[in-house]
């Protein structure tokens, strides 16, 4: 009897020591098991997706599994725990859908700390149906710097950070919040900022960007650019019109500023002023920048200049 209740402890030891190391292991899986089968996955308490494009229900997996989890539908996508988050299907784990090879789901790390992402489309158990995503894409730009969070239901942990005027696309809506895509360090990301933050006018409202954006070769869609139908703006404040077949027509210098809406001098309502200087004289224009998608070439920036309150003015695109 003595060397069976020795036993006994001893297994009984071993299990805790397997589930302790099997935890800090995988970084996302809690210690508490709770095996998801179809007749207790219901009563598992998860968070109610709030009102939106997207929707999600809890879904019994097969129990014992861990799986990656990405950002994005892609293994080269950020992702988070310092590139280490991972999934136990010991626990509940929401099923917004399926995206090709890949489900998009919430699944708890801790008390309050969730995190919505992507897990390989294995998972789901033999005889399993899991609906398509059906996300949008819509062309944004975030009015401000902010935090991107793939835990938009808990402590909104930071997944990554962008700077203002980024320019992202809207995959969904989920509340408050806003289901984006985009890239950072050359990596491609999925997550969720503030609704508020984004901007779907898609027009450029800081000086910074502005100036970036200028620089390059235009083309003249529509207006009078001194016998040019291309304007190239450099870095260092050149300006040049050219025809595509030939050496530059004329040359310049430009500068730009904010436009004082108070002053009412351009009807195209203006974010800048441009100013052209030229040996004919200087000229000046009130500049609107914003993001076409459905451009000649492809979605791209194009530039609404206008001269004072006359109706004539120029239209560039890239």
């Amino acid at each position: 009897m003595k060397k069976f209740v020795t036993a006994l402890v001893a297994l009984t030891a071993a299990l805790f020591l397997m589930t302790g190391s099997f935890a800090e292991e995988s970084h996302e899986v809690n210690a508490q098991i709770t095996f998801t089968t179809d007749e207790t996955v219901d009563s598992i308490a998860a968070p109610e997706i709030p009102i939106g494009s997207l929707s999600a229900e809890v879904f019994g997996f097969d129990a014992g599994q861990t799986y990656a989890v990405y950002s994005a539908p892609d293994v080269k996508s950020l992702r988070g725990a310092g590139g280490k988050s991972k999934v136990s299907t010991n626990d509940w784990v929401q099923v917004f859908g399926r995206e090709g090879d890949w489900l998009l789901v919430q699944y708890d790390v801790e008390d309050k700390y969730y995190r919505i992402g992507y897990i390989s489309a294995k998972a789901i158990p033999t005889g399993m149906t899991v609906p398509d995503l059906n996300l949008g894409n819509e062309t944004a730009v975030t009015m401000d710097k902010v935090n991107v969070t793939d835990d938009p239901l808990g402590n909104q942990n930071t997944l990554t950070e962008l700077p203002a005027d980024s320019h992202v696309t809207k995959l969904g809506v989920m509340g408050d919040w806003s289901y984006i895509e985009g890239t950072k360090d050359n990596k491609l990301f999925r997550g969720f900022v503030p609704s508020s933050i984004l901007s779907d006018e898609k027009v450029v409202y800081s000086i910074e960007e502005a100036m970036r954006v200028l620089e390059g070769d235009w083309r003249v869609y529509a207006g009078d650019a001194g016998n040019a139908d291309h304007l190239k703006f450099t870095e260092n404040g050149n300006i040049f019109g050219q025809l595509s077949t030939d050496a530059a027509e004329w040359s310049g210098q430009w500068s730009i500023c904010k436009f004082d809406a108070s002053r009412m001098n351009y009807w195209n309502e203006p974010e800048f002023e441009l100013t052209i200087y030229r040996d004919e004289g200087i000229r000046t224009y009130g500049l609107r920048i914003c993001w076409e998608p459905y451009g000649v070439n492809g979605a791209s920036y194009a530039l609404i200049l206008s001269e004072s309150e006359r109706t004539s003015g120029l239209v560039l695109c890239k």
